[in-house]
């Protein structure tokens, strides 16, 4: 009959085991069919069965009677639960970390723990995408998720198996709550499209342009001091700032969003200030308006300029009648009076405007003797010489002087008529013509004539070539490539194959080198002196070399079968071109100076070619890979039993790493496919998984273990040791186990019929010949023995005195046996005097009892000093019976 069937649940391995009392028969029962268990007294306990799988057991008893049949199914039910997250929307900045409520009502097993997943899954399970987990509900962004995406923050829970904090998703119990929605807002970016450039007092406008989930609140800063701030703005919306003449900066130093987020970059325009141009003129002049009291009727209005801008232009504003052209005008024959004279700048600053500023010249009415001079022609100063009567249209003599001359050390000189300007100071020279014989009262005395003497002018000589590499780039100042030009002439270029567009510029005077071909660019500089010096002109040279040719070559790929791999790079050769790899993430793993070097590690590696009669370089990059990740194995191990047995074992549960298939080997044996070992002694093995890529782990080592070796002593407590005892004396015995007593399953004893009890551990034994003694003692199935040999000395101790003296003074007065406890009893104990007579007997009795011997009287007469023989009967414990005789002497 069975008793009643109870089931536990294992629901880390999600197995099951069922147990129960077998009884009727005869015991001990025999499992004949069915998933394999063990018996304890009667109590049946199964191994492990996976759930959901049925089982059916058959026993037999001793007698063969049978069979018994138990069967049914078991189905272990997952309690694991990781609750319920609450379903309303986090958000969060993309530099912020949202943080979800905790799970409510999770239930775990106590194997289980409880953690947290960020994962793109709307329900109650993992998503596709798993992008990092947490003890708490809280998460950053974690690449590669996105802002503007929703994803979910759930409770997981479930098994750690090898208590390393993570949960194992292979456990059927796994727990998913469906997730708190997570969505993370881009950080808003706001810069200005461009900067800006006003007139002085204007009010400058920077238009922004803002990358936003929605228009955002910002705030500035200006240089000069002053701050503001706006909200709501959004793209091409635009901030107005009043200047004043300085040059101003404006950083933007705030910037928040409608969801609150707020920028990590700022941005900064520059307001270009410029000023208004200004001249400061002479208020009046005058001017005759004939040349018949010899007094000029021209005014140079540059004369009239005093400060400020100096290149504007000249206006008859009131309409004088006059000729010539500005600067200088002549006003014969106009009408005596006021006129208004306008100076225009010319000098303005877009968006700046022209200024105009006015002047009154007032002509007056002369009439005086001529002195009328022709104009003079402009000289230049590197061989200029005129003789000044040419200009003479007077008849009337005169004298000439130098009445004004530019500034500088160097003046003309005059000799007589003779003007000389050779290497004189450049400019404008005032002769005066002062007559001989004084003109009428009021008429001028003299007149004069200006000279201009132009600057000769010359564009040097060309320097040294500059030379440039292909990719360079770089603003070249051609004015460096002169030596000793003066300033103010044109840029031409003259090249043979011209530059791109815009690289030159004539203007500045400056090439930009970027995006040039390999080739030389020539330049000339024209210098065009005023009249009548000559033109000059020089040419020089920029050159721009090609750069070296270089491919790095083609990607390589490292695996732990070729973990080397030679880069294939092609570049120009010769003596001239050298060669460097770099590495991105630190130092060349190989020769760097080689074209083609071998290298073992994945990187990317950069090629530079130089070519060193030049000085230009370029370089290439290669991308070198690595399939060389190491398979970490996972397993389970089951240890040894019982002490010095081999049916431990470890099997390969999965790999994790690496590239499938792989292949196993255990202790250095040759690789296989299967990650099963079974049939394993405790002792430290070494697992090495290999995947196909020839990438090995480090050994694992495991340590199959066995529990303490069951050792019994069987021990004989006897004073003063051996194991050596006396017919008729028990013995203790001591079965010495080392391990508590709690943890002793069963003992048994042998031989169990003269022991006091053969289920103990201190039996007492009552061994009547030499008997060897053996116990077993079983502890969570293991089992131990030891055996003890008893030597039972059967030495028949019978002590008889061979004298005695029943003389009454208490000492040896009584003849009787003494023995060991080897001797059961006395079956007869006669005493004979010299003829044969008996004068004591006795029977039936035990030794060593007084009581029981004889007191020297025969027939109530205390015999007299004589020698007695007597004989002794006597039975054994172990039934043998032995005849005992001798003589004893009686003495008083």
């Amino acid at each position: 009959m069975v008793g009643a069937v109870s089931d536990t649940c294992d629901l880390i391995n999600f197995t099951y085991t069922v147990s129960f009392e077998v009884g009727g028969g005869a015991g001990p029962y025999t499992l004949t069919s069915g998933p394999s268990g063990s018996f304890a007294g009667n109590i049946f306990t199964s191994d492990p069965i996976p759930s959901g799988t049925a089982y059916a057991f058959e026993f037999f008893d001793a007698n063969g009677c049978g069979p018994l049949l138990v069967e049914g199914q078991v189905t272990c039910e997952c309690a694991t639960d990781a609750g319920t997250m609450a379903a309303g929307l986090v958000e969060a900045c993309a530099d912020e970390t949202a943080i979800a409520d905790l799970s409510i009502g999770a239930v775990l097993d106590p194997e289980d723990i409880l953690l947290y997943v960020v994962h793109n899954g709307t329900g109650p399970a993992l998503g596709t995408e798993v992008y990092g987990y947490n003890s708490l509900p809280e998460f950053a962004l974690i690449p590669p998720m996105q802002t503007g995406v929703t994803y979910y923050i759930s409770a997981i829970a479930g098994n750690d198996f090898d208590l390393d904090g993570t949960i194992d998703t292979n456990d059927p119990c796994v727990s998913v709550a469906a997730g708190t929605p997570v969505l993370f807002h881009s950080l808003p970016e706001v810069s200005f499209v461009a900067d800006a450039t006003v007139c002085e007092g204007e009010t400058a406008t920077l238009t922004l342009s803002v990358q936003a989930e929605s228009c955002v609140d910002i705030t500035y800063t200006v240089s000069d001091g002053s701050s503001g701030s706006l909200t709501c703005v959004g793209d091409g919306d635009q901030i107005q700032v009043p200047a004043g003449t300085d040059n101003l900066v404006v950083d933007i130093t705030g910037v928040t969003d409608l969801n609150g987020c707020t920028s990590l970059q700022f941005a900064q325009a520059n307001i270009q200030v410029n000023l208004e141009p200004t001249a400061t003129l002479e208020p009046t002049a005058s001017v005759c308006n004939s040349t018949d009291s010899g007094m000029s009727t021209e005014l140079n209005f540059d004369d009239f300029l005093l400060a400020g801008d100096l290149s504007g232009t000249w206006a008859n504003t009131s309409g004088a009648a006059i000729t010539g052209s500005f600067p200088t005008v002549n006003f014969d024959g106009a009408t005596p009076g006021s006129y208004v004279f306008t100076y225009t700048t010319a000098s303005a600053l877009p968006p700046c405007s022209e200024q105009s500023f006015t002047m009154t010249v007032e002509v007056e009415d002369c009439v005086c003797p001529s002195l009328e001079l022709s104009p003079a022609p402009p000289l230049c100063n590197n061989n200029g010489t005129v003789d000044l009567t040419n200009f003479e249209i007077t008849s009337a003599p005169g004298i000439w002087s130098i009445s004004g001359m530019p500034a500088g050390s160097n003046p003309a000189t005059l000799n007589g008529t003779d003007f000389d300007a050779a290497g004189a100071d450049p400019g404008t020279y005032e002769l005066t013509f002062t007559l001989v014989n004084a003109p009428p009262v009021g008429c001028p005395t003299f007149n004069t004539l200006e000279v201009v003497v132009s600057e000769y002018l010359t564009a040097g000589v060309a320097g040294a070539e500059a030379e440039f590499c292909e990719s360079s780039v770089q603003v070249v100042s051609l004015a460096d490539l002169l030596i000793d030009a003066d300033a103010g002439g044109a840029w031409a270029e003259t090249s043979l194959v011209p530059s791109t567009p815009g690289a030159f510029n004539a203007g500045a005077g400056t090439f930009n080198t970027a995006g040039q071909t390999a080739a030389s660019y020539t330049f000339s500089y024209t210098l065009d002196p005023d009249a009548p010096c000559p033109s000059e002109q020089t040419e020089v040279t920029v050159v721009v070399h090609p750069l070296p040719a270089v491919d790095a070559g083609d990607p390589g790929v490292l695996t732990c079968f070729e973990p080397e791999y030679t880069l294939n790079a092609t570049a120009d050769q010769g003596g001239f071109f050298q060669y460097s790899w770099s590495a991105d993430d630190g130092s060349f793993p190989g020769d760097s100076t080689q074209l083609n070097p071998i290298i073992n590690e994945a990187g990317v590696y950069t090629l530079t070619v130089t070519n060193t009669a030049t000085g230009c370089m370029r370089s290439d990059q290669v991308v070198v890979t690595a399939n060389q990740e190491v398979p970490v194995p996972f397993i389970s191990i089951s240890p040894v039993s019982c002490f010095g047995f081999d049916d431990g074992y470890i099997v390969v549960d999965s790999v994790v790493g690496g590239q499938p298939p792989y292949v196993y080997s255990l202790n250095g044996e040759p690789f296989s496919g299967s990650g099963f070992y079974p049939n394993l002694e405790a002792s430290t093995y070494t697992l090495v998984v290999e995947d196909a890529n020839g990438c090995a782990n480090e050994p694992l080592i495991i340590d199959i273990t066995q529990p303490q070796e069951l050792n019994v002593e069987l021990v004989a407590i006897i004073e003063g040791g051996g194991n050596v005892i006396r017919l008729g004396d028990s013995i203790e015995l001591a079965a010495l186990v080392n391990v508590p007593d709690s943890q002793i399953d069963s003992i048994s004893w042998s031989p169990p019929l003269i022991l006091s009890c053969d289920t103990c551990l201190n039996p007492t034994a009552y061994p009547l010949e030499t008997t060897t003694f053996s116990v077993m003692v079983e502890s969570n199935g293991c089992t131990d023995a030891d055996a003890l040999q008893i030597i039972v000395d059967k030495n028949r101790a019978v002590y008889v005195p061979n004298g005695f003296s029943p003389n009454g003074d208490g000492t040896n007065d009584i003849f009787y046996i003494n023995a060991g406890p080897q001797v059961r009893r006395i079956r007869s104990f006669l005493v004979f005097n010299r003829w044969g007579e008996t004068v004591f007997q006795y029977y039936q009795f035990e030794p060593n009892n007084p009581a029981y011997g004889w007191d020297g009287t025969f027939r109530g007469k205390l015999m007299d000093p004589a020698v007695f023989t007597w004989f002794a009967e006597i039975e054994f414990i172990d039934d043998r019976v032995e005849v005992f005789k001798g003589d004893v002497t009686l003495v008083k």
